[in-house]
């Protein structure tokens, strides 16, 4: 038994609280779709708009011209305006940079907030919630390290999987996480936030004598999945609301990746959300700026270099041509 997919889920959860142990969640997620997929193109066939090619007609190499000297006309070849195109070439290059670092920033990093949206071969889409605080972990031994789960559905077959990442994010953060998998809350199969908030803080109490740990109670029952964290008062000092985000987001982006085992997932998500909320998230528009300011440089230097070789292609013309110029067209002062 496990994880069962392909369910719709409603939206995020509600944060409770107001002093003392920090509690949040709710049901997963938000209306996750197994189907769809790349649109189809539209056909050339009848019916479409049809857009004719451009007639390419060359412009003569020779333009008719008036010879004041021979008094009539003739041909000569037609100017070509512009030097060799570097600046449009260098700006060709600037835009092509600047485009595929945007778009590849904007592919690469996670915006916004948790919120799930469709699905694609397997894997939830759920965007990753930034981390913008820079936090300090909690002194070592404020945990007094227990078990690190409980297991009412017989999802865990391999506990040294699971305690893995949950492991990373006890040493990253200084708080020890607790799972708890089940299906029931004080005997209900349909709990609302505030039975899970009670039952919480009892299990709570029986499990840990310090205010250092977090305890996650994943609930799933009848295809309806709920999550809920709940921590102690010194572990909110670093899981605080933007931390519990962060870690609800890789669960539910996680959950529906058919490659891992429920061991893995929740091992997957502990030791992601660890690293992520331990580090401030750096904004893409930073390396975009960068590459930017680099490339402006450039093109400016180029500039510079282009113009000091014109002036001085210019003074070579001048120096050759006085040089080639006869003594006798000079005058005569004396």
């Amino acid at each position: 038994m496990g994880r069962s997919g392909g369910r719709g889920m409603g939206g995020g959860g509600r944060s409770f609280g107001g002093g003392g142990r920090s509690f949040s969640g709710g049901r997963m997620g938000g209306g996750i779709s197994r189907g769809g997929g790349l649109g189809s193109r539209p056909s050339a066939g009848f019916g479409g708009y049809y857009r004719p090619r451009p007639v390419y007609r060359p412009r003569p190499m020779f333009r008719p011209h008036f010879h004041p000297r021979i008094g009539g006309w003739g041909y000569m070849p037609r100017r070509r305006y512009g030097g060799c195109g570097c600046f449009s070439m260098v700006a060709a290059v600037v835009a092509v940079l600047f485009i595929t670092v945007v778009f590849s920033s904007l592919t690469y990093v996670n915006w916004g907030v948790a919120s799930t949206g469709s699905t694609y071969a397997g894997v939830s889409q759920t965007q990753i919630v930034r981390s913008t605080q820079k936090r300090t972990p909690l002194p070592r031994g404020s945990a007094r390290e227990t078990g690190y789960y409980t297991d009412r559905l017989g999802w865990i077959s391999n506990s040294t999987r699971l305690t893995a990442g949950m492991k990373n994010f006890y040493n990253k953060t200084g708080v020890q996480p607790y799972l708890y998998i089940t299906d029931t809350v004080n005997g209900t199969n349909y709990p609302t936030d505030r039975d899970a908030e009670i039952f919480m803080n009892d299990l709570y109490d029986s499990l840990f004598d310090d205010e250092a740990h977090l305890l996650l109670l994943f609930f799933e029952y009848n295809e309806v999945t709920y999550r809920w964290i709940l921590n102690g008062t010194q572990a909110s000092a670093v899981i605080d609301a933007e931390a519990r985000d962060i870690l609800f987001s890789y669960i539910d982006r996680y959950y529906f990746d058919k490659n891992l085992t429920d061991e893995e997932y929740f091992s997957k998500a502990f030791n992601d959300a660890g690293n992520r909320i331990m580090s401030v998230t750096r904004s893409p528009w930073i390396i975009v700026w960068v590459v930017i300011g680099a490339v402006v440089i450039i093109v400016v230097l180029f500039l510079w270099w282009k113009r000091k070789q014109d002036e001085r292609a210019r003074e070579a013309e001048e120096t050759e041509r006085i040089l080639n110029t006869p003594l006798e067209t000079f005058g005569n002062d004396t």
